[in-house]
């Protein structure tokens, strides 16, 4: 039974306050009749009714007048949630009613991890309805599209396996795959008969998970001839990250197949993994094969620009740029390194190519970066203020919620008021870190998704502009690496950094508490930048690359600026993110000079 469990940090009011703490401690008649005495003007009403439909569920001693009060407060998301617990609830008495209160549910309403259980519960209604057709089919979306979720999902998924068809069984090992749940995919993978695609399934598994004999014993049973082998060999350069030279033997076999879409894509994987190890040879031999005509065109001249820039031809860099400069969208990033290359033999050329780099009207690293060295201060953003909005019920409620430190039912309602209605201006207004994605997209409104929303906690432009690069302020943001909140932190960094600071009871859904995330971030990028000697970007890379790739990459090159730090990084996620995140910084102390 899915329940909404207040954490209390703050008095929302006396009596509420005093509802939720009997609540807690299991008073359930004692919190039933303080829940009652909270009236309809109160903004935390549609909460207190929420909360009698739950103890009337679980004392099984259901007020029917709450039930009709709960219906008249359609527009919230926590009544679906109490709909969802009525259902639950008359599954065992009255399925019609269940059957009732379950399609009185708006999905829209419900958190991503809570749709399992609502799918779970709609496929049980609906079998003891007698509707198993119905039933079957929600099943099979659990079991192949929810199969990561161990309680409804994988559950569903082994009840119903002898039901389900081999492409079902198929899209259920995608599915664990995409969330990296390899060893479950591989699990599950023996139900489908044995075929090229079985054999390519086992051979991409396996060497996701580093079993690279187990994914070669596999491969080379293969047959040459089937598109399923095509793609083995391509998965085979991908993912085998660290042995080149078999990297290399793989593409030589992927050369046989004549799949040119395939061996372009490769060729670009590999054009780029030989210049970071400067195997400049292979370099050449990969970057042959991307023609003019192939959208990865422009990354061969930009990497063949770098290789002659690193080796110190600066006149046939210079000339390799200058002659391809159509093929590049992001003019700034192609005139700061013109600058950079002129630098070493015209002087006056390269000044001019930092103005031009400097004078566009552009929210790119490089426009930004050039501007830096140029000593322009003004940045080409409009900083957007909206007029004061009247709040209605919905939104006060959202703001009353985070106000008092029910962060994940603000959450809640902030969602489903933006599935629902879609104004973001009034929305801004509440939970700004909400419409930040949004805002992002419209250029009218840009500078909107530069929030400070944790401003109680944090107010450092540094600490936002890395927030808004990892998680776009999503608190309960997860990535497929476990990154965990507001400032992506993975668990073992989490653990570090909380023995570090004396926290002796942490667990790792602390995370999710926006105080704990932002506090744990802020001191691990404080210690980074301490560790670099005060250098940001070099902290940056690190907070997202680790500190090894970064020291690497400052020991084996020559970095006079930090342009060259960047493109030297060998991972494309940071050379981005470094990028990203100086703009987001230049950004929020143009909009919060004072909080540099």
């Amino acid at each position: 039974m899915v329940v909404l469990v207040f954490l209390i940090v703050f008095s929302v009011s006396f009596s509420f306050e005093e509802c939720l703490e009997k609540f807690n401690e299991e008073r359930y008649l004692s919190a039933d009749r303080c829940f009652s005495g909270i009236k309809g003007d109160n903004i935390l009403y549609p909460y207190a009714v929420y909360y009698r439909v739950i103890i009337g569920t679980v004392t099984d001693n259901l007020d029917r007048d709450v039930e009709s009060k709960l219906k008249d407060l359609d527009r919230y998301a926590v009544t679906h949630y109490g709909y969802l617990s009525l259902a639950r609830y008359y599954l065992k008495e009255d399925i019609e009613k269940a059957l009732r209160y379950i399609k009185m549910v708006d999905k829209k309403a419900l958190l991503k991890e809570d749709i399992p259980y609502y799918l779970y519960l709609k496929s049980e209604i609906y079998r003891k309805n007698g509707d198993k057709k119905r039933s079957f089919l929600i099943k099979k979306k659990l079991a192949t599209q929810f199969t990561y979720d161990r309680y409804y999902g994988f559950r569903t998924f082994l009840e119903i396996k002898d039901r389900l068809s081999e492409n079902d069984v198929y899209k259920a090992v995608d599915t664990l795959s995409s969330y990296r749940m390899f060893k479950r995919a591989l699990k599950i993978l023996p139900l489908v008969s044995y075929s090229q695609r079985y054999l390519y399934y086992r051979t991409v598994l396996n060497i996701k998970m580093r079993r690279y004999k187990d994914a070669e014993r596999y491969f080379y049973l293969m047959d040459k001839k089937s598109r399923w082998y095509q793609r083995a060999v391509y998965s085979m350069i991908i993912f085998n990250h660290r042995d080149y030279e078999k990297q290399k033997e793989f593409f030589r076999m992927l050369l046989k197949t004549k799949n040119k879409k395939l061996i372009t894509k490769a060729a670009h994987k590999l054009m780029k993994k030989s210049f970071y190890r400067s195997e400049y040879k292979d370099f050449d031999y990969f970057a042959s094969f991307i023609k003019k005509d192939f959208r990865y065109y422009s990354d061969r001249i930009w990497f063949t620009f770098l290789k002659e820039y690193r080796k110190g031809n600066y006149r046939k860099a210079s000339r390799i740029l200058e002659k391809s400069i159509r093929y590049f969208s992001d003019r700034a990033k192609i005139y700061y390194w013109l600058y950079l290359t002129y630098r070493h033999f015209d002087r006056k050329k390269a000044e001019e190519y930092l103005v031009k780099a400097s004078s566009l009207n552009s929210k790119s690293f490089y426009s930004l970066w050039a501007k830096e060295k140029t000593g322009i201060k003004k940045v080409s953003v409009k900083i957007t203020t909206i007029p004061e909005v009247d709040l209605d019920r919905r939104l006060k409620l959202i703001k009353t919620l985070k106000m008092k430190g029910f962060y994940r039912e603000s959450y809640m309602e902030a969602l489903y008021y933006k599935r629902k209605d879609g104004d973001l201006i009034k929305l801004y207004r509440v939970f700004p870190e909400f419409t930040a994605r949004d805002f992002s997209l419209n250029k009218d409104y840009y500078t909107l998704s530069y929030p400070k929303p944790f401003s109680h906690i944090d107010r450092k432009n540094i600490v936002y502009s890395i927030m808004r690069q990892e998680s776009f302020f999503d608190a309960f943001a997860v990535s497929r690496s476990n990154a965990v909140g507001l400032m992506q932190i993975i668990p073992p960094t989490a653990r570090w950094i909380a023995k570090k600071l004396g926290k002796k009871d942490f667990d790792i859904t602390d995370l999710f508490d926006p105080q704990t995330n932002i506090k744990f971030g802020r001191w691990y990028i404080d210690y980074l930048i301490d560790r670099f000697k005060g250098n940001l970007f070099h902290a940056i890379a690190s907070y997202n690359g680790g500190e090894v790739i970064v020291r690497k990459v400052i020991k084996n090159n020559r970095i006079e600026d930090v342009a060259e730090f960047i493109e030297y990084i060998p991972y494309n996620e940071t050379r981005n993110y470094v990028k990203k995140v100086y703009r987001n910084l230049i950004i929020y102390n143009y909009k919060y000079p004072s909080e540099r």
